[in-house]
């Protein structure tokens, strides 16, 4: 990214921030945003209110001070912002973080919230959520520019529902996510 001037979004596990304290502020040196993903990688269904604000509060606060500023962002794991962890919203506003970008808009067998917005959208606390892009494939809607679906495909598929995407959703935000194991075959 350095050598191509590029900047991103590091979306940060809670237990990377306490046990790699300097890679998280190396990451922030460099002029790339560093958003939260929670305090333990669980779905969000599998926490309580509470358990959830007290374990995100002590990962953001880890995060400012590592990284010398509170994150502003937040990404669910497994995008398993769905109808089960509908006040999580909520919660997220209530923190501090302006954006979350933790809806899957479609069905998928470990989370989803099929006819959930697929465009960015304002929740009613007023938390910016921006969908992760699906692509209809077939039957279903897939998001096809990460994770696995980044890994396999082909570049001509990726590039015909790329245009599919692009046809469908004038106006929405095109973006894409990768972990350290999509990138690097050592992790």
């Amino acid at each position: 990214l350095d050598a191509a001037g590029a900047r991103g979004t590091f979306v940060v596990l809670d237990a990377v921030t306490a046990g790699d304290p300097a890679l998280v502020r190396a990451i922030a040196a460099r002029g790339h945003e560093v958003a939260s993903h929670g305090h333990d990688h669980r779905r969000l269904a599998e926490h309580s209110p509470a358990g959830f604000r007290a374990g995100l509060a002590a990962a953001r606060a880890r995060l400012a001070d590592v990284t010398g500023r509170a994150p502003v962002g937040y990404r669910a794991p497994y995008f398993s912002l769905t109808p089960a962890a509908h006040w999580v919203p909520e919660e997220l506003a209530a923190l501090g973080f302006a954006y979350s970008s933790s809806v899957l808009p479609a069905w998928n067998p470990m989370a989803g919230w099929p006819g959930a917005p697929r465009r960015p959208f304002l929740w009613p606390s007023g938390l910016l959520e921006l969908p992760v892009p699906v692509a209809r494939f077939g039957p279903l809607r897939l998001p096809f520019l990460g994770g696995m679906y980044l890994r396999w495909l082909p570049p001509w598929r990726l590039a015909q529902l790329t245009a599919r995407w692009a046809a469908e959703e004038t106006g929405g935000a095109l973006w894409s996510y990768c972990h350290p194991y999509d990138l690097d075959d050592r992790e």
